[in-house]
């Protein structure tokens, strides 16, 4: 009877995430899916334990809680579901590898991404398990500065895509082509792709992507020094997204720091500060390791405007985030 119950319960949590899922917000997905693995590892059923506590690792890293992320990896890789099962033990790695990554910490994330890739057989590899891996070594390489073996994989993981069936994985994959193309210098095949990748995920209509997708590229186009009116066009188009399905916290103060390069880049220094206050000023606590770069962004943008009181300012905030980020509270 215990047992029946038990199953009502987490079919109930699943209904709830499936609506929660269908909203887009990151925060409520990672409660949500936090509520099935529970009630699944209390029914004894590994599988789907595994599969909700994935759903949560993938929130927490959405929402910047990286710390958490990586504690909900550890579970999964203790799962009784991960034991002799590669795919999920690959899976988790490569989560991990994303968490660390965003945490900075290049060496361990590189070395996560590289043992996930390992375990696999790629010619005969689930593909978009493959083009996971692939993708997911390759942006820790590019986010170390390891760029020449960041583009030595471009042609494995381009053999890798031709075998992907799902839009969403290809549009994916085209994606990291084309940031580590213009990450190595060529710009025209770093285009390409990333138009592949619009058309391809145009098809998928998935809002949330959209904008994460455009801010993305926009952001690698402002590195290799593009701040043309497409970079702005991407810029707005994610803009516009956000204002459609709202975006956390995290995404919007992301986004206003993209925007604030690009106003930063074309010599606007007045319209950057005012960007980065209007999102900053209204900030509701939270503490993401990832806003350390905005604090410092904007401390280089008030020191350029000779607001150098404010700016010291904005480099105790950073440095207090990192403290934080260091005993792993974010």
């Amino acid at each position: 009877m215990l047992s029946s119950l038990q199953l009502v319960d987490a079919l109930r949590y699943e209904a709830q995430y499936r609506k929660v899922e269908a909203v887009g917000d990151p925060q409520q997905m990672a409660i949500a899916a936090e509520k099935c693995a529970s009630a699944y590892s209390q029914l004894g059923d590994a599988t789907k334990e595994w599969d909700y506590y994935y759903l949560v690792a993938k929130a927490q890293i959405l929402l910047g809680t990286y710390s958490a992320a990586l504690r909900t990896v550890s579970h999964m890789m203790q799962c009784a579901a991960t034991e002799g099962d590669v795919t999920l033990k690959v899976r988790s790695l490569i989560l991990r590898a994303a968490a660390l990554r965003n945490k900075s910490q290049h060496e361990r994330a590189i070395a996560s991404a590289r043992e996930a890739l390992a375990l696999l057989d790629v010619p005969s590899a689930n593909p978009q398990i493959c083009s996971d891996a692939y993708q997911g070594l390759i942006a820790c390489l590019v986010e170390a500065d390891r760029i020449d073996d960041a583009w030595a994989l471009r042609d494995p993981l381009t053999k890798v895509l031709e075998r992907v069936s799902n839009t969403a994985a290809a549009s994916q994959g085209h994606w990291t082509l084309g940031n580590v193309a213009f990450a190595y210098g060529e710009h025209e095949q770093g285009t390409a792709h990333h138009e592949l990748a619009a058309e391809l995920l145009a098809a998928v209509n998935d809002i949330h992507a959209w904008a994460r997708f455009n801010k993305g590229v926009a952001d690698v186009r402002i590195q290799a020094g593009i701040t043309d009116a497409h970079t702005l066009h991407c810029i707005d188009r994610s803009q516009i997204a956000y204002d459609v399905i709202g975006g956390t916290e995290s995404e919007r103060i992301g986004l206003a720091a993209t925007r604030a390069r690009w106003n930063m880049a074309t010599g606007n220094l007045l319209e950057a500060s005012e960007t980065l206050r209007k999102v900053l000023d209204v900030r509701t606590g939270s503490e993401d390791s990832e806003h350390v770069s905005v604090h410092l962004l904007w401390a280089e943008i008030l020191t350029g405007l000779e607001r150098h009181e404010q700016a010291r300012h904005q480099r105790s905030e950073a440095e207090r985030i990192q403290g934080l980020a260091a005993l792993g509270r974010n």
